[in-house]
């Protein structure tokens, strides 16, 4: 009986405490998110939450950063009127969604300090440490950096990619400042929110930091296309809450099905679009009628086993709809490994369902926190600290291409799925899979069809490389080639390859396509050294130059290409 009355006053303690939890956590939303003042009461409950979450001796040092940067912005004032220290706090509060360290946060209450104050780095390391002063001065813009384009954003990827908190902290700075943009000029307004939808979204894309993407691509959105928002957003109203309701008892249903399940555990959970992936669909060509993800079904199950049961028990009671499944846990998609599936729900709709473990969902909702937290280095940091060494004229362009576009999935000859920027061309992938043959490439079948090196791919293609006996390098790669790595590879090694031209012909040629094979068999068997065209895309007409192996083959040669059809002219070049 008293061990009855032991467990059921244990239970109401920890009831009552993540309901405390709860109410704080709320708390701390609603200041990270408002736009004027922090209500005092707010501030003091948020702090209370940073708190909970940290040990005494860690919060002494968030105390200390706190009074620290109070007292050294206490003048200040944003353009809205409120204390400058009202930014700092806030920025520090986004980032305690993330469980992050308590220098992390100390760091983000700091992290205009050098920048706007007359404190110098020294002092904060005397009164902070190494650690957190070396954090603060990475996301300080020195004077140098405002009227280099370039140069802040390549000294912040250059700090992330040796510490992934200064990311973390970058972001949330950015998130709160768009949150209070509406107190700038329309003009300033527009520039921030331009940078912000192609460097920071994507790059918060990148690092798993969901949330953060989509917030700050709705902010984005309003300011840059307020029409387009607010009429998207009012089409959207209804079919939101239609299908809210439909998701909710199609989750009913499954948890009756799945209930029962030996070895296994389910969470169910909405997972609702932001606007600006409909925007950004709708540019693409797309109507709201063909779209139907409004609102995803997910489902967190404990094992990858448990997600396939998952799977079973999904297309039992729901009819599967034809070419809508995606397995990205036998072939993951960098870190995210998930089923993807669309079925027609009980209301006769499509409902699209993701099927995903415990480490996905958690890497889902924090991103690089959960690298942070499980003290792991992801492979994305070594390529932003190669990004940043780029060339100051090539800076933009690789950022773009190699790292912020969108990747896609193709498959090379052995079905190995490679992963590339959307965009990317045949040339790309033959340096992506072997960059010591990539220099001999001279075609390829891209899902059994003979294509120029230039082709562009698109997802789920089947590659098959054709190579040449010879090198067909040439400066003209250049503009074959998407990627800043594949451009960099060729740089090494046209210089060279140029010296040993022996002679060229130039071609005025038609139906690109149609001579592709001729050609391409040509240069296969040796016999032409290597060929290349001046303009690339779409091809109707374009001239060719073609290097031979030496000059005594010259005219034998160009007796041999004026009998394909397709060849206007024929002149050494």
């Amino acid at each position: 009986m008293i061990l009855k009355i032991k467990k059921r006053a244990k239970k109401k303690a920890k009831k009552k405490k993540e309901e405390k939890e709860e109410q704080l956590e709320e708390l701390t939303k609603r200041v990270a998110k408002q736009f004027a003042t922090p209500d005092v009461v707010l501030v003091k409950h948020a702090i209370a939450f940073i708190r909970s979450k940290l040990a005494s001796k860690e919060f002494a040092l968030i105390k200390k950063a706190y009074s620290f940067s109070k007292k050294k912005h206490s003048k200040q004032k944003r353009f809205s009127g409120e204390p400058y220290f009202n930014h700092l706090i806030s920025t520090a509060l986004i980032l305690s969604d993330y469980d992050v360290d308590a220098k992390t946060i100390a760091a983000a209450l700091l992290h205009d300090i050098l920048e706007d104050t007359n404190v110098k780095k020294k002092e904060l390391e005397q009164e902070f440490g190494s650690e957190v002063a070396e954090l603060v001065y990475a996301l300080t813009k020195v004077s140098s950096e405002n009227t280099n384009k370039h140069a802040y954003l390549r000294k912040l990827l250059n700090y992330a990619s040796k510490d992934e908190r200064v990311l973390l902290i970058k972001l949330a700075d950015k998130l709160h400042n768009l949150r209070t943009i509406e107190y700038l000029p329309v003009k300033k307004r527009k520039e921030i929110c331009k940078q912000a939808l192609e460097f920071y979204a994507p790059l918060a894309e990148q690092f798993g930091l969901k949330n953060m993407q989509h917030e700050i691509e709705d902010i984005c959105f309003a300011q840059l296309w307020p029409n387009d928002f607010k009429k998207l957003k009012r089409e959207l109203e209804k079919r939101y809450k239609e299908k809210d309701a439909e998701i909710d008892e199609a989750i009913e249903m499954l948890k009756k099905k799945l209930v029962r399940k030996p070895f296994a555990s389910f969470i169910f959970k909405k997972e609702k679009k932001h606007l600006y992936h409909y925007f950004r669909k709708i540019k693409e060509g797309k109507t709201l009628e063909e779209l139907y993800d409004y609102i995803a079904l997910v489902i967190v199950a404990s094992s990858e086993d448990a997600c396939y049961e998952a799977l079973k028990a999904v297309h039992s009671m729901f009819y599967p709809m034809p070419r809508k499944f995606k397995d990205y846990i036998a072939l993951p998609l960098g870190h995210y490994r998930a089923l993807h599936t669309s079925v027609i729900g009980p209301r006769g709709a499509p409902i699209k369902v993701y099927i995903r473990t415990r480490e996905t969902d958690e890497f889902e909702e924090k991103g690089i926190a959960y690298w942070l937290k499980a003290k792991k280095k992801p492979s994305e940091l070594l390529k932003l600290r190669e990004l940043a060494k780029a060339d100051e004229s090539e800076f933009e362009e690789a950022l773009r291409t190699d790292y912020l576009e969108r990747e896609l999935a193709v498959f090379d000859s052995f079905g190995k799925p490679i992963f590339m920027p959307r965009g990317s061309t045949v040339l790309d992938f033959s340096f992506k899979v072997d960059s010591a043959k990539a220099p001999k490439t001279a075609c390829a079948r891209v899902n059994g069809k003979l294509v120029p090196i230039w082709h562009e791919l698109r997802p789920g293609d089947r590659v098959e490389l054709v190579y040449a006996k010879d090198s067909q390098i040439i400066s003209d790669w250049f503009n074959f080639a998407k990627c800043y790595e594949t451009k960099q590879a060729i740089r090494s090694l046209v210089e060279p390859e140029e010296k040993s031209i022996k002679a060229k012909l130039r071609i005025e040629a038609e139906n690109l396509d149609a001579i592709l094979k001729s050609l391409g068999s040509a240069v296969k068997l040796g016999f032409i050294r290597k060929f290349s065209v001046d303009n690339s895309g779409k091809i109707v007409k374009a001239s060719f130059e073609i290097e031979l192996k030496n000059s005594t083959i010259e005219r034998e040669l160009i007796e041999i290409l004026s009998n394909i059809s397709g060849i206007v002219s024929i002149s050494s070049a």
